[in-house]
């Protein structure tokens, strides 16, 4: 079960990040997995991050996903 989600973007380093805040099946451990966007050089990131956050947040932008204990 979803419990949490947060989305930044890096403006420095091109990047994007989500992260979200699950339970697990048997609902004893919380697992947190993150998804990491690189937007390459600086001249193609993009001009408007709360734009980009909320496309990356409504899963429009193609994700790399992590798990992370």
């Amino acid at each position: 079960m979803l419990i949490g989600t947060a989305t930044r973007f890096i403006a420095g380093r091109n990047v994007a990040q989500t992260v979200y805040w699950r339970t697990s099946a048997d609902g004893g451990r919380l697992i947190k997995t993150n998804k990491t966007i690189n937007f390459g050089p600086a001249s193609s990131a993009p001009e408007n991050s709360a734009e980009t956050a909320h496309r990356i947040a409504k899963h429009e932008i193609p994700a790399k996903w992590t798990l992370l204990n």
